[in-house]
């Protein structure tokens, strides 16, 4: 067992390293090497492709749409997620979210509201519902990263594609789930960016 000293500075590198996350485009993990999260890849392409306004799915305690508010200049965020565990299910994919702490995602993910006002706002909602709230050609870029079962995957990616304007970017998380490969896959060409697997389609 670890001296209690000991507990004390391993809670205060993994504080540390996320501070890194939250300013940095990479960060380096034990010194050894370097980190790109997807928040990382997202805003290097906001940045080259002049992507102001996207979409999350699948929020959790909002890491991605907080970084890409602080890095990407004039960006407008809206992150959607229900912040609730779900029933369990028998298909490939699911997660019932019933160990996250959920009141704490939710009120991280909400705070960004207040400390980016006018720049993001949070859909406590389904993606389904989501849907209804966001107009069609209105956004830059949506990022699918909630529902991983495969039917779920493609219902987003079905359903948020109108919602991208023509040139702009639908991309989205966890290529390698055989689940989400396989949705993706079906609904068209795309690319993988070459970290944290992180999948793209351009309209």
């Amino acid at each position: 067992r670890k001296p209690q000293r000991w507990n004390r500075v391993d809670r205060r590198l993994r504080a540390l390293r996320r501070w890194a996350a939250d300013l940095g485009d990479v960060y380096a993990d034990h010194g050894e090497r370097l980190i790109v999260r997807r928040w990382h890849v997202m805003a290097d392409l906001c940045r080259k492709h002049g992507l102001r306004r996207g979409v999350e799915l699948g929020v959790r305690e909002g890491r991605f749409t907080k970084h890409l508010l602080l890095h990407v200049s004039d960006s407008h965020m809206t992150g959607v997620d229900s912040w609730c565990s779900l029933p369990a299910r028998d298909a490939p994919g699911a997660e019932t979210y019933e160990r996250w702490p959920m009141a704490r995602f939710r009120a991280e993910a909400l705070s960004l509201a207040s400390l980016f006002p006018g720049r993001c706002r949070m859909l406590e909602m389904t993606t389904d519902e989501a849907a209804l709230v966001v107009p069609d050609a209105s956004v830059d870029f949506v990022f699918v990263d909630a529902d991983h079962t495969e039917e779920a995957v493609a219902r987003d990616i079905a359903t948020w594609t109108p919602k991208v304007r023509p040139g702009g970017l639908i991309a989205g998380h966890d290529i390698r789930w055989p689940t989400v490969r396989r949705a993706v896959a079906a609904s068209g060409p795309f690319e993988e960016a070459g970290h944290d697997q992180v999948w793209l389609r351009w309209r």
